[in-house]
């Protein structure tokens, strides 16, 4: 392999680790204007009986014009429902807004990057009113398992859950109503470097036996920023491509 290439195999390979942390933002997951968010319902299916759903309520809110509503039947039993988002973020703090008329009180779930989920319980206001939860250390929680199972909390958050359970209910109730709004986490903010400018007047030799491979170009094109940072786009890698003459890209078939 010529020095060349070796140059840019070493330029690439550290381009994605250069990251400038800078001070906390705060970053909406849950405004529900438009629709749910992609905020999934589970149902507690380990524990049969338990019906529910997850809906976007337009009726209930507590600003803007529409809520997530976590309805939940335990009737014929089952221990919880619940709402989770899908994240990889380095949050540092959870709020939300909650209104809860039939709840005592919430369990919130957080996984972090080895799997590990914490499970956090709050008390609710007996109010018909909206209130809000805060939490900010994931590791003073009412139990954890799965993962490292080491109590020791590992960013980034890769799930956040907003349970509906049973054990919560006001005495004498079998179903239960909960809207959540307005969800924001804290975390780090993460300044990115400007690309380099793109060379020009770069010939790559047609019979080159160099190549790479082709998934570096498109992560983050069909997953998102949230699973693979921009250094992985176009405006990033390519330059280096260039520069490094490699002439063609091998993409594997799945």
């Amino acid at each position: 392999m010529t020095t060349k290439k070796i140059v840019f195999l070493m330029a690439i390979s550290s381009l994605f680790f250069l990251m400038v942390n800078a001070e906390d933002e705060t970053y909406s997951i849950g405004t529900f204007e438009k629709d749910t968010e992609k905020w999934n319902y589970n149902g507690g299916w380990e524990f049969k009986g338990a019906k529910g759903s997850v809906t976007r309520d337009e009726t209930v809110f507590k600003t803007g014009t529409a809520s997530l509503k976590i309805s939940g039947d335990f009737s014929a039993g089952g221990s919880y429902i619940a709402a989770i988002k899908s994240l990889n973020s380095n949050a540092k703090e959870i709020s939300f807004c909650i209104k809860a008329p039939s709840l005592k009180g919430i369990d919130i779930r957080v996984k972090d990057k080895t799997g590990q989920i914490f499970q956090l319980r709050r008390s609710l206001e007996n109010t018909d009113e909206w209130q809000k939860v805060v939490i900010t250390d994931f590791e003073k929680c009412n139990g954890s398992w799965g993962g490292k199972n080491d109590k020791i909390w590992y960013p980034p958050m890769k799930e956040l859950w907003i349970m509906n359970a049973k054990y919560h209910l006001k005495e004498g109730a079998k179903t239960a109503e909960l809207w959540i709004d307005d969800v924001e986490i804290i975390r780090e903010k993460v300044v990115y470097l400007d690309p380099v400018p793109m060379p020009t007047g770069i010939k790559c030799p047609p019979n080159s036996i160099f190549g790479f491979s082709a998934h570096m170009l498109h992560n983050d094109f069909f997953y998102g920023i949230d699973r693979f940072s921009p250094y992985w786009r176009l405006e990033y890698t390519l330059p280096y491509i260039l520069e490094g003459g490699f002439a063609w890209a091998r993409e594997p078939l799945y």
